[in-house]
């Protein structure tokens, strides 16, 4: 029992966690967000954290731990380090652990928080400070000329609006790794050709395109992240757009709650792909072939538990193939492993 809440207020150096309050007292050390397994939900839940499962599972590795860091944090006991950091970082932030707790916290806006305090202290991963950098000086993290974002449109066979320039109804966010990644691209052209395809009046920000600062949140570096975050603040709002649609579950995410303050301002809607097309789709009354395939649908970490998109895309798979669903799905699904800066 906590007998004296003062001791647990945060420290007035660590101003991120001070700004997310202390919802960490929440935590019973109950251990959920650990491991837990029942098969009579829908979905059934498994082991829950990835990180316990690929380290050596001690309690920093897990939410428990990382709540107990925090507590440590606040009360004066531990100091920020290089040592903590490593641990912080084995994290891919896939919100299992918030969808495992009985109490709903938010764990994934602490653990942003603390390894925002551990940046500012010097403390963060060297390997993630060119990646940032490059992020705001190039606008896009993976160190590539930014011209290149537009080159993925010499492979389709109509011309796409400049919202720089031209009036849209819809502006389609490409994302940097769909628009820089010549195995990725795809998604872009595909895209592109499908709201082509429905006559939606979209264009694109093309070579002027800013990451929208994922890495960056993710990773702690709240400097790099409210840059770019300006810098598309200012392209949207010149631009007048006030529907966006992107392909990016990353983008989704962080254009959808990062940007919240921003878009609430400008009046301005985040949609994902899969959430507008089921929309015009229905209100269209159009009808899809069904190709017979066989496909089952991962839920990305970012659009499924940070957002809470899962009926969409199923609801647009199974209009063209046979959907079979994997035994950990929606709110129990596996992450990839790609996030949080791992």
């Amino acid at each position: 029992m906590v007998k004296n809440m003062t001791e647990f207020e945060p420290k007035e150096k660590f101003k991120h966690l001070a700004e997310i309050g202390p919802n960490v007292l929440q935590c019973i050390a109950c251990g959920d967000c650990r491991e837990q397994t029942d098969y009579t939900s829908d979905p059934p839940k498994w082991g829950v954290c990835v990180s316990k499962d690929h380290t050596s599972g001690f309690e920093p590795y897990f939410g428990r731990g990382k709540m107990q860091i925090i507590r440590s944090l606040w009360q004066g006991k531990l100091e920020l380090s290089k040592e903590m950091a490593e641990v912080i970082y084995q994290c891919p932030t896939c919100n299992a652990c918030s969808e495992a707790c009985a109490y709903d916290m938010d764990n994934v806006a602490l653990y942003e928080a603390l390894r925002a305090e551990l940046v500012d202290a010097g403390c963060g991963l060297e390997a993630h400070i060119p990646m940032n950098k490059a992020m705001v000086e190039l606008l896009n993290p993976y160190e590539r000329d930014n011209k290149l974002k537009s080159k993925w449109t010499e492979k389709i066979d109509f011309k796409v609006k400049d919202a720089n320039t031209e009036q849209a109804e819809y502006l389609y966010f490409v994302g940097c790794t769909a628009a820089l990644t010549p195995d990725i691209e795809k998604v872009a052209i595909d895209t592109a050709k499908i709201l082509n395809k429905l006559d939606v009046d979209f264009s694109t920000f093309g070579e002027h395109e800013v990451c929208c600062g994922s890495v960056g949140m993710r990773t702690g570096d709240r400097k790099a992240f409210n840059s770019v975050a300006a810098k598309n603040y200012e392209l949207i709002k010149k631009s007048g757009v006030k529907k966006i649609i992107t392909s990016c579950s990353g983008c989704y995410r962080t254009l959808k709650i990062d940007y919240k303050d921003y878009f609430d301002e400008l009046g301005v809607e985040v949609l994902h792909t899969v959430e507008f097309l089921d929309k015009i789709l229905k209100e269209k009354n159009i009808e899809l072939k069904n190709l017979g395939l066989n496909v089952t649908y991962h839920d990305p970490c970012h659009s499924g538990r940070h957002v809470g998109l899962y009926e969409e895309p199923r609801e647009i798979l199974k209009k063209i193939a046979n959907l079979t669903e994997m035994k950990t799905i929606k709110q129990a699904a596996k992450c990839c492993g790609a996030g949080g800066g791992v």
